[in-house]
């Protein structure tokens, strides 16, 4: 009889780590359980197409139900690894038809990912063995623990990363997510050290921003998303606006961070992102 059938608990229910992906706290039961993840996921969820999509950014509440009932976890936790649990803070509608701001796309085609919107800290995958939540956001561009830069590809091959489909299509149920492509098998290459304490500041300011639910500017509180929605504006008008190179000086950005004409800021890479973000953060604190 199937987990989904049986209508029980799951006898082993490993609670989903601090900022954890719903794809891989379901990734952790499977190897808990000794089942290959698109087993075990057929299994426990069996009414959800649960790898063919996106299911960090569109997630079904009847599948969070399912999962808080089979782990005995409340449903607000299980909705906490979801990019939907970032509504009202950093973004005010979760759009799954088209893009949410601040919200990495990794477009999804069956079973594979073919955009480079999956960002990861090599050091954390290898040191914690999961993935974490905010690295699916263009707010996020480096890691303040390993200090260096999130990648979004391989660097050999330069495939998007998804770091799901070894366990997908195999008979792999480690515990711990391997630091591998799961196109060529090379290990993934770190990000590039980060050595600018202003980069680094605003990457934590950025995260602090999201946990507190206000930002500081000037000495006053601002509701994250409000205080987001004003860096979006600049943060736009620095990449794609018509004046984008006056912006940009006006905003203090280096000469030499190149920008492509008509790019979006969220597919920017990670280096260009934080150096716009940087920029944005030293000016408002000059308000």
């Amino acid at each position: 009889m199937s987990m989904a059938m049986s209508g029980r608990s799951l006898p082993v229910r490993p609670r989903p780590r601090p900022d954890e992906t719903l794809t891989s706290w379901v990734q952790r039961l499977a190897a808990a359980h000794g089942m290959k993840v698109h087993t075990f996921s057929a299994s426990v969820l069996p009414d959800f197409n649960f790898w063919t999509r996106d299911i960090d950014l569109t997630t079904k509440d009847a599948m969070l139900q399912k999962l808080s009932r089979v782990t005995a976890i409340p449903v607000s936790d299980v909705r906490r690894c979801t990019i939907g649990s970032y509504q009202g803070s950093v973004f005010e509608t979760l759009r799954s038809s088209r893009n949410t701001r601040w919200v990495r796309t990794v477009g999804v085609h069956h079973r594979r990912r073919e955009r480079p919107g999956q960002q990861v800290c090599v050091g954390c995958l290898r040191e914690f063995g999961y993935v974490k939540l905010k690295w699916r956001l263009s707010l996020s561009f480096l890691c303040i623990v390993h200090e260096q830069e999130l990648i979004e590809a391989c660097a050999f091959c330069q495939s998007p990363l998804e770091l799901f489909r070894r366990y997908i299509e195999s008979e792999v149920n480690d515990a711990t997510l391997e630091a591998r492509c799961t196109s060529c098998r090379h290990r993934l290459a770190a990000g590039r050290r980060v050595h600018s304490r202003a980069l680094l500041e605003a990457q934590r300011r950025v995260e602090q921003a999201i946990d507190d639910g206000y930002a500081l500017v000037c000495g006053e509180r601002l509701d994250t998303c409000v205080y987001f929605n004003g860096v979006r504006l600049l943060a736009v008008a620095c990449v794609s606006a018509r004046n984008a190179k006056t912006f940009r000086t006006a905003v203090g950005l280096r000469d030499d961070i190149v920008f492509c004409k008509d790019q979006v800021f969220d597919e920017l890479p990670a280096r260009a992102r934080g150096e716009v973000l940087c920029a944005i953060i030293k000016l408002t604190d000059n308000w």
